[in-house]
Parts: structure tokens; C-alpha cells; sequence
């Protein structure tokens, strides 16, 4: 019996000191006080534009480096922001962004829309898209006059008015008046009509960034800037002021508006 009672006092005195060892559970206030801590950071990084879902529209023309470069400058500043960007027709970009169908807009050009802010994104020069076996592909710059003598593709201004205008307006001086004339299709990868080794196409700069083989680029000597702009609602949440923030360094940082 001594030997079973001694067994026993043994085991009860282990038994107390791993109960000892044993980290003891935090109270439920400290819990709570955790949770409350990680909703209030929660709120606090809504509250700066860092979490949501943000929908970009785009113009098609800049989808080949500026709406890029944004969507991937939101994406690395904001890790909980989770970004969709979709190219659209120019002119339904605004109207999108007041009636709340898409967050934020890139277009070409300064469109026109109420309910919306526009701000400068990036200024770009003016060029000609042309085969590379085009009489003027051997200089570095083309005259407008120049430019002018050949058939010259514009966008379809039923399909983009402002920028049609705009690169209408370049030859508006020019003798004898320039033969414009529509693209064949809304769309071509290849650019294939300008492969006749006639025919030029004004285009911004960034159509030299990555031109469809036998296809360059070459600015418009004398030429005005064309204008790329970040479109938001008149009325903004944090997360639009934070769009605007990043686009703002973005810009600055690729010295998209230097002169």
C-alpha cells in the first residue's frame, strides 16, 4: 500500500507541474482586443484607396504601354487591391466612369463628359505610321508637308471625333488639301494598308514601342503633343484619390509630361 501510495503522489505531482508548463490561455478581452486591432487596420487600409476591387477602361491606342504601366504601379503599391483593365471605344470611357460602370479611365485625347475630372497623364508626340520600305522611313523626322503629299489614314471619327480632329487638323494648312480616308477595318494588328508603301497613318508615339513587323514609326517635325488623360468621377473616394496619387508619381517617375 505505501509503495502504491507513493506512486501516486508522484504522478499527481507530475501531473500538476506539466498543468504549471502549460501556457495559459489569454483572456477574452486580449482576444477581442486582437480582432478589434485587425478590423481597425482593415478599416484603416480601405480607408486609404489600399483595398477593393478597382475597373480601368482604357483606349485601345494606350494599352500598348501607359494603361500597362498604371494597372502594374497599383497593383505593386496596393497589394490588396485587386485591378481588371478592359479597353474600350474612347468615347464611351467617360460616360462609363460618371455613371460608376468602371472606376477610372485612360483616354486619348481630352474627351468630353460630365460628372468627370480629367487630369494630364502623359504628353506624346505626334507621328506617322508607315512601311518600312516607305520613301519617307529613311528620315528621322517627316515634315508635314511632306507627310501631306501621300494618303493619309485617320481613325474613324465617328469612332473617336477628338482625336480624328486632331490629326486632321495638322495638314489643315497644307497645299494641295491631304486625301484622308478611313481604315479598312476598325481594328488591324498587321496594319496591313499601310504595307502598299504609300499610305502613313498618324499615331502617337507609342505606336513605336512595339509595331507589327514592316511597320515603324517616324514624329511629325513641328508637330503639337497628343494627350493622354486619367479620367475619375467629379465626386471620389479614397480609392480614386489614391488612383490619382500613384498616376501622379507614375508620371513623374517615367517623365511622361516633361517638355
Amino acid at each position: 500500500m505505501g509503495a502504491d501510495s507513493e506512486q501516486r503522489d508522484v504522478l499527481a505531482e507530475a501531473v500538476a507541474w506539466a498543468a504549471r508548463s502549460l501556457p495559459a490561455r489569454p483572456p477574452a478581452p486580449v482576444l477581442a482586443g486582437l480582432l478589434l486591432k485587425a478590423e481597425d487596420d482593415t478599416a484603416r487600409r480601405a480607408g486609404a484607396g489600399e483595398l477593393g476591387t478597382l475597373r480601368i477602361g482604357y483606349s485601345l491606342s494606350t494599352g500598348a504601354e501607359t494603361a500597362p504601366a498604371l494597372v502594374d504601379k497599383l497593383i505593386r503599391s496596393s497589394p490588396g487591391l485587386e485591378v481588371g483593365a478592359v479597353p474600350m471605344a474612347t468615347p464611351e470611357i467617360s460616360p462609363a466612369v460618371a455613371d460608376g460602370r468602371i472606376d477610372a479611365g485612360i483616354t486619348r485625347g481630352e474627351q468630353l463628359g460630365r460628372g468627370v475630372r480629367r487630369y494630364l497623364l502623359r504628353r506624346a508626340r505626334i507621328g506617322v505610321q508607315l512601311a518600312q520600305h516607305h520613301p519617307l522611313a529613311e528620315h528621322p523626322e517627316i515634315e508635314i508637308a511632306a507627310a501631306a503629299a501621300y494618303p493619309l489614314r485617320l481613325p474613324d471619327r465617328a469612332a473617336n471625333p477628338v482625336i480624328h480632329d486632331q490629326f486632321a487638323a495638322l495638314f489643315r494648312d497644307t497645299r494641295p488639301h491631304p486625301r484622308f480616308h478611313p481604315p479598312a477595318v476598325s481594328f488591324d494588328m498587321s496594319q496591313r494598308d499601310l504595307r502598299d508603301g504609300l499610305t502613313l497613318a498618324p499615331a502617337g508615339e507609342a505606336a513605336a514601342a512595339a509595331p507589327p513587323p514592316g511597320i515603324t514609326w517616324r514624329p511629325l517635325h513641328g508637330a503639337p503633343s497628343l494627350s493622354i488623360h486619367l479620367v475619375l468621377p467629379r465626386e471620389q473616394s479614397p480609392l480614386h484619390r489614391r488612383v490619382r496619387t500613384l498616376a501622379k508619381t507614375l508620371a513623374h517617375e517615367l517623365h511622361w509630361l516633361s517638355d
